[in-house]
């Protein structure tokens, strides 16, 4: 997507507006910030059609729309020691927790894993990841590959947790090395049915929408042929890891 921003001013105006909605739209294109700033400040008067964010109101013009991204980073700057989660409790509650350390996240990815909500009938139980992935800093990635690398394979609904998560293929290649060894030295749940529902979880894992997915071991096949397929081309531009290095 920012080698898309980086050819856009020869596109036209109209492809500004579409990058336009698409900043005003998705709270997560303020990972874009740092190409979208330089590259809009050429065209600060292009306006989106519409804001689900906020962000932009009320002219929706382009400078608008990134100067709320850039207030709306620094309020989670100063905010993020705390997150809320809405509809990962049991029983859909919400989660309100501190998340300053490795501690910290080991413990909501346990009670997010525990309770087995699917929000909006398409997030899985570990889904809000994502999002503080992108607003923690480098440490938070860090702590969870080393989560993922020191998983306990008895609890299954951490097990179930993460190879559901995989189902979102974000940056699968750096799990590479630790779905190559479950592959090769199969573990006690390789056998267990994807299907199966962990007590008190809503559904089962959205993996066994892969095709010829019948076991957890296969979902772990599938997500390793992922992520070597991540790793087949190096990145075009040298985007912010989520993760860090690879992890092993």
């Amino acid at each position: 997507m920012a080698v898309d921003w980086h050819r856009a001013p020869a596109r036209g105006n109209e492809r500004w507006r579409v990058r336009a909605d698409l900043l005003a739209e998705y709270r997560d294109s303020l990972v874009l910030l740092p190409w979208t700033t330089e590259l809009a400040a050429t065209m600060p008067d292009v306006r989106a059609r519409g804001t689900g964010t906020g962000w932009g109101a009320p002219d929706l013009r382009l400078e608008t729309i990134l100067r709320d991204q850039t207030a709306y980073v620094a309020h989670l700057n100063a905010t993020n020691s705390e997150v809320a989660l809405l509809g990962y409790g049991k029983g859909g509650k919400l989660v309100e927790a501190p998340l300053t350390n490795e501690t910290d996240l080991r413990a909501l990815l346990e009670q997010t894993a525990q309770a087995g909500q699917f929000p909006d009938g398409e997030n899985g139980p570990w889904s809000w990841l994502g999002f503080e992935l992108r607003t923690h800093g480098d440490w938070l990635g860090t702590a969870f590959g080393r989560i993922v690398a020191t998983l306990d394979h008895a609890n299954e609904p951490q097990v179930f947790a993460f190879l559901d998560w995989v189902s979102e293929e974000q940056d699968l290649w750096m799990f590479a090395p630790i779905l190559e060894s479950w592959y090769e030295e199969p573990l006690a749940w390789a056998k267990t049915a994807a299907d199966k529902k962990p007590k008190g979880w809503k559904q089962t894992i959205r993996s066994t929408h892969w095709p010829e997915v019948k076991t957890l071991g296969d979902v772990a096949r599938h997500a390793l042929g992922r992520a070597k397929k991540q790793l087949v081309t190096a990145p075009i531009v040298d985007l912010p890891l989520l993760y860090g290095p690879t992890i092993s």
